[in-house]
C-alpha cells in the first residue's frame, strides 16, 4: 500500500452563546480530532489533537488514497456549519 503525506491546515474558534443570543469568542484549549478519510469514509489517520491557536497545520503520514481531510471530520462537536469540517485531499 502506498503512503502519501497530507498537509493540512485547519483554523478554528470557539463562540460561546449568552442568553441574549449574542456571543462572544472564548480562547481555544481543546482536543478535537483530526481525520484524513479514504473514499468510502473509513479513518486512515484519526488522532485527538490539542487546538490551542485559531490557526494550525498537521503534516500526516497516511497508508492508503486520502480523500477528505479536516478537524472534527465526524461532526462529534457542536457545529453552526459543520461542512467546511473537512476539504478534499489533492494528489
Amino acid at each position: 500500500m502506498d503512503s502519501y503525506s497530507v498537509n493540512l491546515r485547519v483554523k478554528a474558534k470557539k463562540p460561546q452563546s449568552r442568553r441574549i443570543g449574542r456571543g462572544n469568542r472564548v480562547p481555544l484549549n481543546d482536543w478535537i480530532d483530526i481525520g484524513v478519510l479514504d473514499d468510502k469514509g473509513k479513518p486512515l489517520f484519526m488522532e485527538r489533537k490539542k487546538i490551542d491557536k485559531p490557526e494550525m497545520e498537521f503534516n500526516l503520514n497516511v497508508k492508503g488514497i486520502p480523500a477528505t481531510a479536516g478537524i472534527d471530520p465526524w461532526n462529534k462537536l457542536i457545529d453552526r456549519d459543520p461542512k467546511d469540517n473537512t476539504t478534499r485531499c489533492v494528489l
